[in-house]
């Protein structure tokens, strides 16, 4: 793997190159971080990669500002902060996630916890097993420290008590005495996701 750099909208941009067996032809991908990749196949030089991609420079810049367009259109919106990940970001933001979730488990004493998985779903926050395994969502990254915290606090209750019944939120209020709060809090970020 190197990098190229070339001049977008006359700044110096630096283009992630990535050498690959399944590639058949020069790809270029940006995501919505404004990352940019060019993948190559193995049998394609460098050199011949380069070239490609400054024949692409036009398009690479009208990609951009359209990227900067959709990002400032949602910036202010409460329902759903638009952040895209990238693969490493993904694997960074999981361990995060994880890390406080075994954290809050070992200081509220959650012995019962079998197993965290980090999901990218796109109708819950998170969920918890009959196994008393726990699934949270990547997008909690998107969110504030204290709801990221409801989240995970709601389902290590629920590795006790596997419903939302009276006696579920009395145990949460324990641990979160502003539960209800955050739980109404939590809704005003994304109408399509739940928490169960």
């Amino acid at each position: 793997m190197k990098n190229i750099i070339i001049k977008i909208h006359n700044q110096e941009t630096q283009i992630i190159c990535k050498k690959s067996n399944k590639a058949k032809k020069i790809r270029i991908s940006i995501n919505y971080n404004k990352e940019i990749s060019l993948i190559i196949p193995q049998s394609i030089s460098y050199k011949i990669a380069h070239d490609f991609l400054l024949s692409k420079s036009k398009w690479i810049e009208k990609s951009l500002i359209k990227i900067d367009q959709k990002n400032q259109n949602t910036i202010n919106s409460p329902q759903e902060r638009n952040i895209y990940l990238s693969q490493d970001q993904t694997e960074e933001y999981s361990k995060i996630i994880i890390d406080r979730a075994l954290f809050l488990a070992k200081k509220y004493n959650f012995s019962n916890l079998q197993m965290i998985a980090i999901k990218s779903q796109k109708t819950l926050w998170g969920s918890c097993s009959s196994k008393n395994n726990i699934n949270l969502n990547i997008n909690l990254i998107k969110l504030d420290q204290e709801l990221i915290d409801y989240v995970i606090l709601h389902e290590l209750t629920h590795l006790n008590i596997k419903n939302h019944s009276k006696k579920f939120w009395q145990e949460l209020e324990k641990l979160e005495p502003k539960a209800r709060i955050l739980d109404k809090k939590l809704k005003n970020y994304n109408l399509n996701y739940k928490i169960l």
